[in-house]
C-alpha cells in the first residue's frame, strides 16, 4: 500500500528512469565505431581535391572568401602564409586518415573540431558548406564517446599489450545525443523549406536539377519533364523530416524511416548532384543500429578485408612504434612534405626562369563588353518551357504529350523564368494550312511563373498536324507541333 502512495505521489519517477536507462545504460561501441570509420572517407572526397588549391583559398597568397566579411567584421580568425596554411591542411587529412583506422581517435577528433570549421570559414563560396557545422558537432560528440574502442589501432595495440583485456561496455549518451542532433537537423530542415514559397510548388528543385552547381546530376535533367513528381516528392521529404524524430526509435519504423532516409540522400545526388552530404548523413546513419545489428555490419565488412598473417617481431615493433611522438612526427613529417610539394607545383610560376606569372590586362573592347548595362533579356527569352497534357497535378502538368483526340480539352502550360516584368501571352493555334484555329491571351503578373491555357478541341476537327505557338507581347517565343488523331485509331 505505501509502494503504491508513494508511486501516485511521484509520477514523474518512472519517466525519469527510463530516461536515464535510455541515456546511461551501456553497450559495446559498435555504431559509433562504425561512424568513426566512414564519416572521414566521406571527408576526404571533399578535402583531397582542394588540397592542390590550399594557395589560393586559404593563404595571403591567394583569394579567400572569409565568412565574417559578409557581417562586417575583420578577422575573426587569422588567415595564414601559404605554407602555414598547406600544413594546417595537411595535418587536417592526416588527422581524417588516423580517426579512419583510429589511431589517437580523441585527439584526433578533437583538432578536427577546430580545422574543418576554420577552413570552411575562409572559404565561404566553396569549403563552408550545410555540413560544416554538422561535422564540427560529429567531432566534438566522437570525441567525448569511446568510439576508438574497438574496430582501431588503439583497440588493438590496448589488447596486444594487455591479453586478457575484454571489449568494454561504455554509457552511450554520446550516441543518444548524436540520434538526436539528426532529428533536430531534419526538423529544422522541413521548417526551412516550409518557408520557401519555389519549395512546394516545386520551383526550387526544378531549376536547381537543370544545373549542374555543385556536381553532375544523372536523373535531374530528365526529371524537370515531369514536375509534378517533384512537388509530390516536396511533400514527402516535410513529412518524411518532421517525422523522422518521432518515429526512428522503434521497429519497423525505425527500419521505414532509415531505408527512406538512405533513398532520400541517394536521390540528392542523381537529381542534385550532391556528393559529401548523402555519404556523410549514410555514415552517421549507423548511430541508430542496435548493438548488434552494428556488430553484424562490422564483421561483415572486416570478412571483406584479405588476411595477411604478420611476423610477431612485426606485430611487436608496431605496437612499439604507436605511440604519441611517433604520432607527432608522422604529421609534423607530412606537413613538411606537403610544404615541399606545394612549393615545387609553383602555381604562380615564382621559380620560373621569367619570374612570377603577369596578370596581363583585357583588351579594351572586351573590358567595355564586360561592363556594359545596356543590353536587355529578349522577352521572348523569359519563357523557358511549354508544355501540354489533360491532366494537372500540384499546379503542373502530369503526363505530358503531343497527341490528342478531337473533343478533348488541351491543357497548356507556359512556364517562364523569375525575374520578369508583367508580360502578356497569347497562343495561337492554326492547322496544316496555316488556318487560325484557336487563340487566346492571358496577362502574366511578374509574380507568376506559370501561366495555364484550357485550349477545347472541337469534334469537327479534322485529324492531322497542327501548330501551336505561344507569343510573349507579340513576339513569339515557342512554337510546338500538335497532332489530332481519329478517334477510331
Amino acid at each position: 500500500m505505501n509502494e503504491l502512495t508513494n508511486s501516485q505521489s511521484h509520477p514523474d519517477n518512472s519517466i525519469m528512469n527510463r530516461l536515464q536507462a535510455w541515456f546511461y545504460t551501456k553497450e559495446t561501441p559498435y555504431s559509433l565505431a562504425l561512424i568513426r570509420i566512414l564519416f572521414p572517407l566521406a571527408m576526404l572526397v571533399a578535402v583531397l581535391p582542394r588540397w592542390f588549391h590550399v594557395r589560393e583559398l586559404y593563404s595571403t597568397d591567394g583569394s579567400p572568401t572569409p565568412f565574417w566579411m559578409s557581417y562586417g567584421h575583420a578577422d575573426l580568425v587569422p588567415i595564414f602564409s601559404p605554407e602555414v596554411a598547406m600544413g594546417l591542411y595537411t595535418a587536417m587529412v592526416f588527422l581524417l586518415i588516423a580517426t579512419c583506422i583510429g589511431w589517437k581517435s580523441r585527439i584526433s577528433l578533437s583538432l578536427l573540431m577546430f580545422l574543418i570549421p576554420y577552413f570552411g570559414m575562409i572559404d565561404t563560396l566553396g569549403t563552408l558548406t550545410k555540413y560544416t557545422i554538422f561535422v564540427f558537432h560529429l567531432c566534438l560528440l566522437l570525441a567525448l564517446s569511446e568510439c576508438g574502442a574497438v574496430w582501431s589501432v588503439d583497440a588493438w595495440i590496448a589488447k596486444r599489450r594487455s591479453p586478457e583485456r575484454t571489449v568494454p561496455k561504455v554509457e552511450i549518451w554520446p550516441q543518444r545525443l548524436l540520434q538526436l542532433l539528426i532529428g533536430f537537423v531534419y526538423l529544422g530542415a522541413a521548417a526551412t523549406k516550409s518557408q520557401t514559397s519555389g519549395f512546394f510548388s516545386g520551383d526550387q528543385m526544378f531549376f536547381w536539377s537543370l544545373t549542374n552547381t555543385n556536381f553532375p546530376n544523372p536523373l535531374g535533367e530528365w526529371l524537370t519533364l515531369y514536375p509534378s513528381i517533384l512537388v509530390f516528392s516536396g511533400y514527402i521529404t516535410i513529412c518524411w523530416e518532421v517525422l523522422f524524430l518521432f518515429l526512428i526509435w522503434k521497429d519497423p519504423a525505425r527500419k521505414i524511416m532509415l531505408c527512406l532516409g538512405i533513398l532520400f540522400h541517394a536521390l540528392t545526388y542523381f537529381l542534385l548532384g550532391l556528393v559529401v552530404f548523402p555519404l556523410l548523413f549514410m555514415a552517421v546513419y549507423c548511430c541508430y543500429l542496435r548493438e548488434s545489428e552494428a556488430r553484424g555490419f562490422g564483421e561483415f565488412f572486416a570478412s571483406l578485408l584479405p588476411k595477411r598473417r604478420h611476423p610477431q617481431h612485426a606485430r611487436t615493433a608496431l605496437t612499439q612504434i604507436a605511440t604519441w611522438p611517433v604520432f607527432g612526427a608522422l604529421m609534423l613529417v607530412a606537413s613538411v612534405v606537403s610544404i615541399a610539394a606545394e612549393r615545387q607545383q609553383d602555381v604562380y610560376g615564382k621559380n620560373g626562369p621569367d619570374g612570377p606569372i603577369v596578370l596581363q590586362p583585357l583588351a579594351p573592347e572586351v573590358a567595355q563588353k564586360l561592363l556594359r548595362n545596356d543590353k536587355k533579356i529578349v522577352t521572348s527569352d523569359q519563357l523557358f518551357s511549354l508544355q501540354m497534357g489533360t491532366t494537372m497535378v500540384g499546379g503542373h502538368i502530369a503526363k505530358p504529350r503531343n497527341t490528342f483526340q478531337a473533343g478533348e480539352t488541351v491543357t497548356m502550360q507556359a512556364q517562364l523564368i523569375r525575374p520578369h516584368s508583367d508580360l502578356w501571352l497569347e497562343y495561337t493555334l492554326r492547322d496544316s494550312e496555316n488556318r487560325v484555329v484557336a487563340r487566346e491571351g492571358l496577362l502574366a503578373p511578374r509574380e507568376e511563373m506559370r501561366i495555364t491555357f484550357r485550349i477545347p478541341l472541337s469534334d469537327q476537327l479534322a485529324a492531322g498536324e497542327y501548330w501551336l505557338a505561344v507569343e510573349v507581347n507579340g513576339t513569339t517565343g515557342i512554337k510546338r507541333r500538335m497532332t489530332i488523331r481519329d478517334e477510331s485509331q
